[in-house]
C-alpha cells in the first residue's frame, strides 16, 4: 500500500502546521493529508491535545481564538479523529523497540501510530532516524 493511500496520523506540529498552511509543510506530506482528510483517514494523538495546550500556555504559538475553539475548528475543517491513549498504547510506549529517547510524548505518538497501523507525518529528526530501523513508518 502506498503512503498516500495510508490512515496517517499527524505528529503535533505537523498538524497545527497543516492547519495554518504553513510552508514547513512539504507539497509531498500536504497532498498526503489532504487524500487522507478526503477518506476520513486523519488521525492525531490525544497526547497532541496536551502538547498544543502546553505551546499554547508557554507562549510559544499564538491563537487568535481560544485553544479549545481552535482545535475545535481544526477536527471539523480536517476531519480529525482522536487516537486515544489506550492501555497498549501507554505500554508499547514505554517498550518500543530499539533506541529512542525518553520524551514521553513522542513515545506515546510513535505507540499510538505503532498500535494502530498508521503512518507518522512528522518533521522530527529524532523520529525520522528511529523510523529507518522499521519499527514505525513516517512520511515527512
Amino acid at each position: 500500500m502506498q503512503v498516500a493511500e495510508h490512515p496517517l496520523l499527524l505528529d503535533t506540529h505537523m498538524w497545527i502546521w497543516f492547519a495554518i498552511g504553513s510552508d514547513e509543510v512539504s507539497r509531498k506530506v500536504r497532498v498526503t493529508i489532504s487524500k487522507a482528510i478526503e477518506r476520513r483517514g486523519l488521525y492525531i494523538s490525544a497526547i497532541s491535545l496536551w502538547e498544543f495546550g502546553m505551546l499554547e500556555a508557554k507562549g510559544r504559538i499564538v491563537l487568535d481564538m481560544p485553544p479549545l475553539e481552535w482545535i475545535k475548528a481544526s477536527f471539523s475543517s480536517m476531519s480529525l479523529q482522536i487516537v486515544p491513549i489506550t492501555p497498549e498504547i501507554a505500554i508499547d510506549s514505554c517498550f518500543l523497540p530499539g533506541e529512542f529517547h525518553g520524551d514521553p510524548a513522542d513515545r506515546l505518538i510513535i505507540a499510538s501510530a505503532r498500535s494502530n497501523g498508521l503512518v507518522l507525518a512528522t518533521k522530527d529528526k529524532n523520529i525520522i532516524r528511529y523510523s529507518t530501523s522499521h519499527h514505525v513508518k513516517t512520511i515527512s
